[in-house]
């Protein structure tokens, strides 16, 4: 089939009914519009460029699945938007676990090391040595849920039942910390 002469919603429905031809041609005028779109969102090109690969990896992966009565270019869209709004609230969780991070990191070493990576990978080597309550709020933490979503994973009946179960785990962190320490 000659996909030249098609739209771009006549190539994604075949790329929906299983074309593969038509999929790498779909991905092909997909990617150029993408890459605007996510360099205009984000401003950094490398970040724009990891974003469209990873819709456009969405896009090949699940473009059967939708039905046939969805435009498939809104839907390529919804998932470009998807994607890059995923790529927000991580960064945002980031920004609120960096301060975190380096607060322990700082008072780990004396105040003479705000090194979040250090710091990260300190916590991963303990990790193993708390115990299952803990290490999930410690990793829930550095994922950076918000404390509304802990309490409700976790079905607690209020939010100091909540930071009573995170004090406590921080200090279990913290005690492994200070032990991993003395063993080095």
């Amino acid at each position: 089939m000659d996909l030249g002469g098609l739209s771009i919603e006549q190539v994604g429905e075949a790329a929906r009914e299983g074309d593969q031809a038509a999929l790498e041609e779909l991905c092909r005028r997909l990617r150029v519009s993408f890459l605007v779109i996510a360099k205009r969102r984000i401003g950094d090109e490398d970040t724009a460029e990891d974003l469209t690969h990873d819709a456009l990896a969405v896009v090949a992966e699940k473009i059967g699945t939708i039905s046939a009565d969805v435009g498939v270019l809104p839907w390529c869209l919804t998932v470009l938007r998807n994607v890059v709004g995923n790529y927000y609230s991580s960064r945002r969780r980031s920004e609120r676990l960096g301060p975190w991070i380096r607060g322990l990191a700082t008072r780990w070493h004396g105040g003479a090391n705000d090194d979040v990576e250090q710091a990260r990978d300190e916590i991963q080597q303990v990790m193993p040595r708390l115990s299952a309550r803990s290490r999930q709020l410690v990793e829930w933490t550095m994922a950076g849920f918000t404390a509304e979503e802990m309490q409700e994973f976790l079905g607690l009946p209020s939010r100091n039942a909540l930071y009573m179960r995170l004090y406590r785990s921080r200090e279990e962190l913290r005690e492994a910390l200070e032990a991993e320490r003395e063993q080095q």
